[in-house]
């Protein structure tokens, strides 16, 4: 045997011996046996037993270079952990800059096919998005999977007082409040760890929630939401528990679209949602006490909740906006504390869409339609406007109805001015539609083309009814919201609002979601001025603002923006 065999023979046989030692030492220490499943890798298997992959190379070198199905590892014993494997133990990986399904699949040992079964909110396998939080798969039956030769991934951080996270598969029908019940986070949580939900919630989607909540079963807010040292604090009491409707959970929604837009623009806000239900109002008004500060508040239905929202708004310093009721709360404005009422008491629009009409018709004749219906009667409104009618000199007239359906009537009045505005007294489907189909007969017989009708806010709502006859006579009302469904300003809205709640903008008037994004945009907007008393009018996808004082009512400030709105024979509604 030369000198080199024998060095050769020295050198394997020391590993040997080292070898054996270490695996006694181990043994001394408790070891378990793993026999390799097919497809698993050295990196699952360390996972599954809470050991690292040097941990395992140690007591099995070859592990190093590869891994055969069927041979037998020896797996060190962690003193403090009984190292079971737990097979359900779910991996979560969060997607940098750069990385594809391929590069991920390799690095953790499984297939890109079995990544997205195990997540369906994928929507592109060619194009991840940065920040996204995936599923790995724990096992895969599929051959040729690639084993990892990389560092262990960073777990997904927790926050606070999070102690783990679980998958979970979104139901159908799930709204984003919804989830926040669930799991009791803020919608900030939410979004942090589930960022891909930003752009759609889609049903059986796999999103990360705590893993204790849904034993629990916590109330929404009762968990601490991201620091709130610096920005805003906004709260919004909605009443979630009697939303039969789902009218609520709608303006909820479309408040989230332009909380997230607010923040894409740099501010900082922290969101505190409560239910304010009576049943509810309680445990929510305490949960608002105590914060330690409140920005601005937003919500109350009932007399109670707008109540006692309002007081907290006074010991905090806040704004409070009321979005619903269009009742007066004078003890509201008594506080004089800053308040502003979003869906003012009609009469008391009745001045400024009189000046408004005086505006827009003071070179016509106007001429009032009596119907004799006590019902929806619009005489507080006629008065205004015909003492408005005598201080500019502008000529009106009065007429029956029945005298109105007279087409000699209509041929004598369309010769008394270059244009001529009906004005009927009540906002009746009965009564329009009686007055638009004289005007059709008038135009399509005698040509008479100058003759307009105004109408009331009802009136909007008769466009499935009435919507050619409104377009051919190009008809005029007043409101205070107005979106037209042909809009491209609407359509983009409804088009991005689907994607992110996969459902529609609902049919109400006004349509909730719609008003809840406009009134975030709008004084959350505010929040961020340096004086947010100034701009106060303002045009938003649905609604028109214009918040001023009312006499006597100090910082309590009533919306007075009032839109006109004239069908079009043709294209869309002028909104103006």
């Amino acid at each position: 045997m030369t000198m080199q065999i024998r060095k050769a023979v020295y050198r394997s046989l020391a590993f040997y011996i080292l070898f054996i030692v270490t695996l006694s030492a181990n043994a001394q220490q408790g070891h378990k046996e793993h026999i390799v499943a097919k497809g698993e890798t050295l990196y699952r298997i360390s996972l599954n037993y809470g050991v690292t992959i040097e941990d395992i190379c140690r007591l099995n070198p070859h592990a190093a270079q590869s891994i055969r199905v069927g041979e037998k590892l020896i797996i060190p014993m962690d003193q403090t952990s009984d190292n079971s494997p737990n097979k359900n133990t779910p991996i979560y990986h969060k997607v940098e800059m750069g990385e594809t399904l391929y590069s991920i699949a390799r690095r953790y040992g499984v297939s890109v096919n079995s990544i997205l079964s195990a997540n369906s909110s994928i929507n592109n396998a060619d194009k991840l998005s940065q920040g996204i939080i995936i599923v790995i798969p724990q096992s895969t039956s599929e051959s040729g999977v690639y084993r990892s030769e990389g560092s262990k991934p960073s777990p997904v951080p927790t926050n606070g007082s999070i102690t783990g996270l679980i998958a979970y598969k979104v139901p159908a029908g799930a709204t984003i409040y919804s989830l926040l019940q669930v799991t009791g986070w803020s919608e900030e949580q939410l979004y942090h760890y589930n960022p891909q939900i930003k752009n759609g919630l889609k049903a059986d989607a796999t999103i990360l929630i705590p893993d204790n909540t849904l034993a629990n079963n916590e109330a929404l807010g009762s968990r601490p939401a991201f620091p709130v040292a610096s920005g805003f604090t906004v709260a919004l009491a909605l009443p979630f528990s009697e939303d039969k409707g789902r009218r609520f959970s709608m303006y909820y929604e479309g408040f989230l679209m332009a909380l997230l837009e607010a923040k894409k623009s740099g501010m900082s806000i922290h969101l505190h949602a409560v239910d304010c239900s009576d049943q509810k109002l309680e445990s929510s008004i305490a949960a608002l006490n105590g914060l330690p500060k409140i920005d601005m508040i937003l919500g109350g239905v009932s007399d109670t909740s707008i109540d006692k929202l309002s007081q907290i708004a006074k010991v905090k310093g806040a704004s409070y906006v009321i979005p619903f009721t269009s009742r007066d709360y004078p003890q509201v404005a008594r506080r004089n504390s800053k308040t502003y009422q979003v869906n003012t008491p009609h009469k008391a629009l009745y001045k400024t869409v009189a000046q408004k009409f005086i505006q827009e018709f003071r070179n016509s004749h106007i001429q009032f339609v009596r119907s004799n219906y006590d019902q929806s009667n619009k005489d507080d409104f006629i008065s205004i406007l015909q003492g408005e009618l005598d201080k500019y000199k502008v000529s009106y007239s009065e007429i029956d109805l029945a005298l109105f359906s007279n087409l000699n009537t209509v041929n004598n009045l369309s010769s008394q001015s270059s244009q001529v505005v009906v004005v009927p007294d009540v906002g009746s489907l009965s009564v329009a539609k009686s007055i638009l189909e004289t005007l059709n007969v008038a135009r399509d017989s005698l040509s008479v083309t100058n003759i307009i009708p105004f109408g009331y806010p009802e009136w909007q709502t008769y466009s499935h009814s009435l919507g050619n006859d409104l377009k051919v006579n190009k008809a005029v009302f007043y409101t205070t919201f107005f979106v037209d469904p042909e809009s491209t300003t609407y359509k983009s809205f409804e088009s991005q609002f689907s994607k992110w709640f996969n459902h529609g903008l609902g049919s109400t008037y006004p349509r909730y979601s719609l008003l809840g994004y406009d009134t975030a945009s709008f004084f959350l907007g505010r929040l961020s001025s340096k004086n947010n008393r100034s701009e106060m009018s303002w045009n938003g996808v649905q609604s028109k603002f214009d918040f001023v004082s009312r006499p006597g009512n100090g910082e309590f400030k009533s919306n007075l923006g009032v839109f006109f709105v004239q069908y079009q024979e043709r294209g869309e509604a002028r909104r103006f």
